[in-house]
């Protein structure tokens, strides 16, 4: 999936929100095993985790340009997420 996006603050680009299936809560908005978005500010490609009401910033993605920017999760356990970007 692809996004083009003008570069200005606040722009939001793509959501991963999946749910663990059987897991207590799943039919409420409880039950997450991963709930992360993208969003740009003036320069940067940040990755967001959304908790509640309230989002957390767990780091820059790159700068914002038409390279070719690639975002991996790994979960063995708990969650780590290597970025990556390049041309």
């Amino acid at each position: 999936m692809m996004y083009l996006l003008n570069a200005s603050a606040n722009q939001y680009s793509a959501g991963i929100y999946w749910r663990g299936s059987g897991w207590p809560g799943a039919e409420s908005e409880e039950g997450y095993i991963a709930a992360f978005y993208l969003q740009t500010d003036k320069t940067n490609i940040n990755v967001m985790y959304h908790a509640n009401t309230t989002s957390q910033r767990l780091g820059s993605y790159g700068p914002f340009d038409h390279d070719w920017h690639t975002l991996t999760f790994r979960f063995p356990g708990w969650w780590l997420a290597e970025r990556h970007a390049g041309a």
